[in-house]
């Protein structure tokens, strides 16, 4: 249930930000993307120091006491108020760094956020502890949908970047409000169990930098090297391709922390639940990843409009990318879970560091495209290594990991094979073409996976699950 409401919810969420994101692309131009693009670049590699795990470390913990919940706020609130120090020091040299002065009012502006998040009610760890995602999902999906009113307004008033930073801040702040709405519990400043909570957090502060740097080693070239329009581009198809997999992916696996947390003490249990969900995840981020790649085109012509011409080629690179990573980031609680957060941040470092040149080379290469390339491949390569990790470590057999995974894969190919022969037979209008594909798409990647898992013998899994429930519906 706890993942159903997280999907949900992130449905809701992403929603109203597609949405937005489409209106927005109308009124606002690439370049607008852009430059806020830059600054977040920066704000996010020092906000990441704002996500040291504190919530993780709490729900870890048996039984915590109400001074270890003070204890965890007091530290978000103190990392929060010196990340803002830092970022307003940072932005004159930001500026002109990328000889960009505009970036200097949207760092400013943008250093308010990390300050808000950090009074965010540590109360709401509990609704995470008791697997009841609902009122936390509540307060995102609220502080969203404000966040898109103030957006919308102020780009159809203002006209310029002026309105994502607005909407930004104003989304924040309501977010913060209504955590305290929700949660009745009211947090206190304290310190006493700083060294205890800290001891879980510096890895799981470590994960996140190292992800963060993951994430947007390629991006911080395509910035540093490309106009504010490429960029824009880049950063907008990225996320656009990634919008699938990753409200499909990313809520289970985060209610999954939870689950995984419970099950420390029982090797045996962790493993099975972790088995079933790889095999969900690895259907979902198949389909995802590969059907849009297929579509990347007509999509954004459809969702952002001809200005967004220039997206199109790092598409269907992020889309696979995303794709690969949805299998892989099934990894990353399972291992936080169990207490192997060093080998979380150990692998993301490794991840930056090898696709910090690779995005070098392609950017020289073939521009922003060539950076998208480089994603890939690093992607392609990372991918089976953090499996192997999972094998390892969890000691779970090499036979166990190809069950869950060669039927989506080959499904996958079935549905490309489908929908590229259809290409040269579909209509020029973009959103018949797009109709077409993805129900083709759909209807040969569900037909091949049912058809794979009949002739291996109807094997327990996650498509057994799935025909039964759709047995039980119908």
């Amino acid at each position: 249930m706890g993942s159903l409401w997280m999907i949900g919810g992130r449905w809701v969420v992403r929603g109203i930000g597609l949405v937005s994101t489409i209106i927005l692309a109308r009124l606002l131009t690439p370049a607008d993307f852009g430059l806020v693009a830059m600054a977040m670049l920066v704000i996010g590699a020092l906000q990441v120091l704002a996500e040291t795990g504190l919530h993780q470390a709490v729900i870890r913990m048996p039984s915590p006491q109400r001074a270890h919940y003070d204890t965890a706020w007091t530290i978000g609130v103190l990392i929060g108020a010196g990340i803002t120090i830092c970022l307003a020091v940072a932005a004159p040299i930001t500026a002109t760094q990328f000889g960009e002065p505009r970036l200097l009012p949207i760092m400013l502006m943008l250093a308010l956020r990390p300050l808000i998040q950090g009074f965010e009610n540590i109360g709401l760890v509990d609704f995470q502890r008791q697997l009841d995602f609902r009122r936390d999902l509540q307060v995102m999906m609220l502080g969203k949908l404000g966040s898109f009113l103030v957006t919308i307004v102020l780009a159809f008033v203002l006209r310029d970047w002026r309105a994502l930073i607005g909407g930004t801040v104003a989304g924040t702040l309501l977010a913060v409000g209504l955590s305290y709405f929700f949660s009745p519990f009211r947090p206190r400043f304290g310190l006493r169990h700083a060294g205890e909570i800290w001891s879980f957090s510096a890895w799981a502060l470590m994960t996140n930098m190292a992800l963060y740097a993951s994430e947007r080693a390629d991006h911080a070239v395509v910035a540093a090297t490309q106009d504010p329009g490429s960029v824009g581009a880049y950063t907008v198809g990225a996320e656009l391709a990634a919008l699938p997999t990753e409200e499909l992916v990313v809520p289970p696996v985060r209610a999954l922390f939870a689950v995984y947390s419970k099950l420390t003490h029982d090797p045996d249990a962790l493993r099975e639940h972790y088995l079933s969900a790889l095999g969900f995840i690895a259907i979902v981020a198949s389909a995802t990843g590969a059907g849009m790649a297929l579509v990347a085109e007509d999509a954004v012509l459809l969702l952002l409009g001809q200005q967004w011409l220039s997206a199109i080629p790092v598409v269907p690179w992020f889309a696979l990318s995303a794709g690969l990573m949805g299998v892989a980031r099934s990894v990353n609680s399972v291992l936080l879970a169990a207490g192997h957060a060093r080998a979380n941040a150990v692998r993301a470092m490794v991840f930056a560091a090898v696709l910090l040149p690779c995005a070098i080379v392609g950017v020289a290469w073939r521009g922003a495209e060539g950076a998208a390339i480089a994603r890939f491949a690093v992607t392609a390569l990372f991918a089976p290594v953090m499996l192997f990790l999972a094998m390892h470590l969890l000691r779970i057999p090499l036979a166990a990991f190809v069950a869950c995974l060669w039927r989506p894969i080959a499904a996958a190919l079935v549905m490309a094979a489908a929908v590229l022969a259809l290409h040269p037979w579909l209509p020029t209008l973009p959103v018949l073409r797009l109709g077409i594909e993805a129900g083709t798409g759909a209807l040969a990647f569900a037909g091949s996976l049912a058809l794979l898992w009949w002739a291996s013998g109807r094997p327990q899994g996650a498509e057994a699950t799935l025909w039964q429930e759709i047995r039980s519906r119908f």
